[in-house]
């Protein structure tokens, strides 16, 4: 019987010139060799191998590729490194000591590895491998490295801001959203362990959304810039004891004027510094002005959404953190300090123009502003005025009462 061939084909053909192995696809992305080579001219000559090597991975990558598989764009890249590589840790310290990857390949690593859920590198099959370091137990020593250069950026990118900013957030936040004198938003995040603790107060993790989280406080500007934020408690921790614990709360003189303050949801318990929402209750009617003002306060929210989303998505690593807690508390620091360098990152990426990733955001995670389980509902008798210089012996009630009535002066007349 005669065997009948079939036609010969050209495997690369069926492919597209972006996608084309060899030189096509090396010359569709040949402006990938010179950002690459803006990291690599330091490199010294003994890593002259390594570095050829993986420049040429990283070169093989679209900037679409990049930007999914390290979480920024190759500028912003550029611009963490430059910044992080002259650190010491990066200098060697013993003569005879493990000489380390180039600085750019431990970075890239440990991006790698807060850009996936999970923290496994190889949960997506079809991206090509570009980085590796070498064993697990190597792999963790480049990343403490790379944590300790960006943690010591921390003073510079994740501070509180001083007397003169906080008039400039608050000008943004009335001229944008009518609040005067709002200086942030609050706003209670969870950061899932992919682990039950191997801990006598594992229970204490356990929550209704995840099986085992932290409970973490964030408070964010007008530009999803984080000013403070507050991780470490279990998830079983409600949003307003976490809030409580904050340093700007326990020490509040010393982070807002007496007329400055910060708006959240019904989480919260009203303070001289804090506004929350008013409390939705099954089968109660919300007075109509109360209504109108949360519906005033929610406009605020997709600022704080934006933020958390774009941290958590930016940083899949913060959705199911990979290492689990034990008895030992080193434990949990060690998990404290990786959550502490994706904070200081994204607001590196603020500061440098990154474009934010809508995509990225997942918005099922966040609630009602007037969700009704949140927190006990307190009502108080209304103020008449908004006093722009409050007593902070004034009751708790007066910063929001003092706002509701200058909404509807000003605002709910006309709706």
């Amino acid at each position: 019987m005669k065997r009948v061939e079939s036609p010969s084909r050209d495997r690369d053909s069926s492919r597209t010139p972006k996608y084309r192995k060899g030189a096509d696809r090396i010359s569709v992305d040949s402006n990938a060799n010179d950002k690459i080579s803006d990291i690599t001219d330091d490199i010294t000559h003994d890593d002259s191998s390594i570095v050829q090597k993986e420049t040429i991975r990283l070169a093989l990558l679209t900037d679409e590729e990049f930007l999914q598989k390290y979480r920024m764009s190759r500028k912003s890249f550029v611009k963490v490194l430059e910044r992080v590589q002259h650190h010491s840790v990066f200098q060697k310290s013993r003569p005879h000591s493990r000489k380390q990857p180039p600085v750019f390949l431990q970075l890239l690593a440990f991006l790698e590895y807060i850009g996936t859920e999970g923290g496994s590198v190889a949960s997506d099959t079809k991206q090509r491998k570009t980085v590796s370091l070498g064993h697990d137990d190597t792999s963790e020593k480049d990343r403490k490295r790379v944590m300790r250069a960006i943690l010591s950026l921390r003073d510079q990118f994740l501070q509180w801001p001083d007397g003169e900013e906080r008039e400039k957030i608050a000008s943004e936040f009335h001229q944008l959203y009518g609040f005067p004198d709002c200086v942030g938003i609050a706003e209670g995040t969870h950061f899932p362990l992919a682990h039950k603790p191997r801990s006598s107060d594992a229970f204490a993790y356990s929550t209704r959304k995840h099986r085992y989280s932290f409970n973490t406080m964030v408070v964010c500007d007008h530009n999803k810039k984080i000013r403070s934020y507050l991780c470490g408690y279990p998830g079983s921790a409600t949003d307003y004891r976490v809030f409580q614990a904050m340093e700007l709360s326990q020490d509040a003189a010393s982070h807002f004027s007496s007329s400055q303050y910060l708006v959240g949801d019904s989480a919260f318990e009203n303070h001289w510094f804090m506004v929350p929402a008013f409390k939705k209750f099954p089968r109660k009617q919300v007075p109509e002005d109360k209504q109108k003002f949360n519906s005033k306060l929610s406009k605020l929210r997709p600022v704080s959404e934006h933020c958390i989303g774009s941290l958590k998505g930016r940083f899949p690593w913060l959705r199911r953190i990979p290492l689990r807690i034990t008895e030992d508390v080193e434990s949990i620091v060690t998990i404290l300090r990786v959550v502490d360098a994706t904070v200081v990152l994204h607001n590196m990426l603020i500061e440098f123009g990154e474009e934010e990733q809508e995509d990225w955001i997942n918005f099922d995670e966040f609630s009602d502003i007037d969700e009704a389980d949140k927190a006990p509902y307190v009502d108080f008798e209304i103020d008449d005025e908004l006093i722009k210089d409050r007593p902070k012996w004034k009751p708790k009630r007066t910063r929001r009462w003092e706002l509701l009535q200058y909404f509807k002066g000003i605002f709910f007349r006309n709706e």
